[in-house]
């Protein structure tokens, strides 16, 4: 009995330890996003949707070099947090699906971005269908209309919601619960968010 207990305790810290590392390693990526996005994306963040439109117009606020290799930028921004796939198996499926749209929305911003910068008008990223899509699958409605609601400081506002989302739901990981089937559930559909605008991303391409 004694050894027994002493191997499940063991086997228990063990995996402990693993959790907390997979989910130390994907909070370290989030902020590696945040950090490392191209400094186009500030424009998000402190001018209107209408200014944010325009924004084109304003050769003095862009790097002429980021926005011909926008596609460069997006692949490594996502290729600087692509070490952590390693980890899903320890950090459970909802906190993933929650990094997995962070990493998204980033993406899908900077893609706004170029593809705007290419056909002379830049949809601002609230207005954008594919971006309301990701962050509804996340976001309930009071916290869809707190993003929806204001002209300024919407972006970081967005960003810190969904931080917020993933530390909460972290807590239930470190603490070493399982995930429950609603929550598997709900990661599956954030995650089918994802994939259905990188499907309507290929069709406009081709």
């Amino acid at each position: 009995m004694s050894a027994a207990i002493t191997g499940f305790s063991s086997s228990h810290s063990a995996a402990n330890e693993r959790r907390l590392v997979a989910v130390e390693s994907l909070w370290k990526a989030m902020l590696n996003l945040r950090r490392n996005a191209p400094p186009v994306t500030v424009w998000a963040d402190v001018m209107s949707d209408d200014e944010f439109a325009r924004l084109h117009t304003r050769p003095d606020l862009l790097d002429n070099d980021l926005m011909s290799n926008i596609e460069g930028e997006i692949t490594q921004l996502m290729s600087a947090s692509a070490n952590v796939e390693e980890h899903r198996p320890f950090c459970g499926e909802l906190p993933w699906a929650l990094f997995f749209i962070y990493r998204a929305i980033h993406g899908r911003l900077l893609f706004l971005i170029g593809e705007g910068f290419k056909r002379g008008v830049i949809v601002p990223w609230r207005r954008d269908h594919g971006m309301q899509q990701l962050l509804s699958s996340v976001l309930n409605s009071e916290e869809m209309s707190e993003v929806m609601r204001g002209q300024f400081g919407r972006w970081y506002s967005c960003l810190q919601l969904l931080e917020a989302k993933f530390l909460r739901e972290v807590e239930s990981v470190i603490s070493g619960k399982h995930a429950s089937d609603a929550s598997l559930q709900e990661a599956t559909r954030i995650v089918a968010a994802v994939q259905s605008v990188a499907r309507n991303v290929q069709q406009q391409r081709s």
